[in-house]
């Protein structure tokens, strides 16, 4: 799991409202520079964080697009080749492997009514016991962001007290310690410097 501070809470959250923010408007918001701005955005992409700049279409004002869920209970052994088949199909946007055996895969379809009909029907193959498409009427969206955000706690790597904004972050032998005032950060290195020198 990627370790996220405050300032790439705020980068997401400003990004998720508006994928075409600059970085310079980005930057702004959070009281901090551009090439901080790139260089944390280009971090997040690199571990996977943000996966694409996409557009979020309103599905509702296209008239006869329809997105549906399709719940498919497979045969644990005909897993692979049911995800290559849907992943092959255009109308399949994302694909969903359940943990319980009595469901198998979860895939979302987005296109005509008939599209959707089309593909359920298809899924007739030995390794599928039930093939089920239920439409989305409405999609209501939280914040996945601000959610992340209420859930991150920083603690002092020293005092373990709960820290607000302003941390004292220190890199030390290529892992990130937080501190809530300098002399919890000294006190910790004098602390960490004597661990190391014990044989």
């Amino acid at each position: 799991m990627a370790e996220l501070d405050k300032l790439d809470i705020k980068i997401l959250s400003h990004l998720q409202e508006d994928g075409r923010q600059s970085f310079r408007e980005i930057a702004k918001k959070t009281h901090t520079s551009v090439p901080t701005i790139g260089s944390r955005v280009e971090r997040l992409q690199q571990l996977g964080i943000i996966k694409r700049f996409t557009v979020d279409i309103d599905q509702g004002k296209i008239e006869g697009f329809q997105t549906a869920v399709l719940i498919i209970d497979i045969k644990p052994s005909e897993s692979q080749a049911i995800i290559s088949r849907l992943s092959g199909l255009d109308e399949v946007v994302e694909i969903c492997v359940s943990s319980d055996s009595d469901v198998g895969i979860i895939a979302k379809v987005m296109g005509s009514a008939d599209d959707v009909m089309r593909i359920q029907n298809s899924l007739t193959e030995p390794g599928i016991n039930k093939a089920r498409a239920i439409f989305i009427r409405d999609v209501i969206k939280k914040d996945a962001a601000n959610m992340a955000a209420s859930l991150i706690k920083m603690a002092c790597s020293y005092c373990n007290k709960e820290m607000a904004e302003g941390a004292i972050k220190s890199k030390i032998d290529d892992k990130n310690y937080y501190f809530c005032c300098n002399t919890c950060k000294s006190a910790f290195m004098d602390k960490y410097q004597g661990f190391k020198k014990k044989p």
